[in-house]
């Protein structure tokens, strides 16, 4: 079951970190959902439970901690994605864009990843935390592209505001298959728009099997119908396929799907 609300107490001493995790947990009643040693040499305890248990946990936590205290943190809600991810049981899935954020704390991170969530609908996909990787945490996520760049960008706001970001980023792919499933009616468009007939897709597998994600909209350039299956170009790269380039479009119909084959394996037919 996922808790109510969590807290966490990040230190610089191992063993400041373990009497701090003790005072916690004889505060309150909470649960326990990590106490261990973090690289290089902190520690780290995250629990969870009811709003009012666990934010008297968190006061005790930090008063004990004292001047060995490196972050902390209190959420009152927190998303349901963040312990999955945390964990690694989140299934695969095959979205067009991936972001990542880079966080110089543990606690951090866990903040980063319940804003990104709470921003956009994305899905996270892991949240690694010091250990390996230099006491840094990471937070990967995927979804529609500009889903990702919106819960980046919710992610990276708080971590920024306390110092603690090291890293944000976004990728995405630039080609995919998708299927037009309606139009989109503009009364005005930007200059560079004009002419142009917008219809709104969704990404699918080569099959033309729905892949998941939201749908988007994409300018059509090769006068593509209702139901068909097309080729999409995303990013700066849809711009480019216009005949003026210096538009805001990030998305791009560019081919119309006939037949997709796909050759055995080791055989090259």
């Amino acid at each position: 079951m996922t808790p109510v609300a969590v807290a966490a107490v990040e230190t610089s001493s191992i063993a400041q970190g373990m009497v701090t995790a003790d005072a916690m947990v004889k505060q309150a009643e909470v649960d326990v959902l990590e106490a261990t040693v973090l690289s290089p040499g902190r520690y780290w305890i995250l629990i969870g439970g009811e709003v009012a248990t666990v934010r008297a946990a968190h006061r005790r936590g930090v008063e004990i901690a004292g001047d060995t205290l490196l972050d902390q943190l209190f959420i009152p809600q927190l998303h349901a994605g963040v312990l999955p991810a945390l964990r690694g049981v989140v299934p695969a899935s095959d979205d067009d864009s991936v972001g990542v954020l880079e966080t110089l704390t543990a606690a951090s991170a866990i903040v980063a990843a319940d804003a990104a969530a709470k921003a956009a609908g994305i899905v996270l996909r892991d949240l690694r935390l010091a250990n390996g990787i230099g006491g840094k945490g990471v937070v990967v996520l995927s979804g529609s592209l500009p889903d990702v760049q919106a819960a980046v960008d919710g992610g990276r706001a708080d971590a920024q505001k306390r110092g603690m970001l090291a890293r944000a980023a976004r990728a995405h792919r630039l080609m995919l298959f998708a299927r037009v499933i309606g139009t989109v009616v503009c009364t005005e468009k930007v200059p560079a728009w004009r002419g142009q007939r917008l219809l709104l897709v969704e990404a699918t597998d080569p099959a033309g099997i729905p892949a998941g994600g939201r749908p988007f909209t994409a300018i059509d350039l090769v006068s593509a119908a209702q139901g068909q299956l097309v080729f999409v170009v995303r990013g700066r790269e849809a711009a480019v396929a216009l005949a003026n380039p210096e538009n805001p479009a990030d998305a791009a119909i560019v081919g119309l799907i006939d037949d997709v084959q796909r050759y055995k394996s080791g055989t090259g037919r």
